[in-house]
């Protein structure tokens, strides 16, 4: 199974020009507008609803991710895999008040 998106030089290009023609402003609340949809889709549990907005949210977030700089956006998403990484492996453990405390 893929597990990551694939876009095309040519699909790039598209959205690049997106960002040309409705510019900064529109397209960050274009990218909150699909967020919010994305959102109730998966509140309603609608397969369907989910893919297709997936697909919107991710087109919203590449063109946020060109905008603010993929190397920023990268470097971001490196660290917080990172901290994942030590949560996923901390050995956890439950307090007497049955919080579980992460081991951080």
């Amino acid at each position: 199974m893929e597990t990551k998106f694939e876009v095309t030089l040519e699909q790039e290009e598209v959205m690049r020009q997106a960002i040309r023609t409705w510019g900064k402003e529109k397209q960050d609340r274009k990218t909150v507008e699909e967020l919010s949809e994305l959102t109730k889709a998966i509140c309603k549990d609608n397969e369907d609803s989910k893919i297709e907005e997936i697909a919107d949210v991710f087109i919203m977030l590449w063109q946020q991710a060109e905008m603010c700089g993929w190397d920023n956006v990268n470097g971001c998403i490196s660290y917080k895999l990172g901290r994942l990484d030590i949560r996923l492996n901390a050995s956890y453990a439950v307090d007497t008040t049955g919080k579980v405390n992460h081991g951080i």
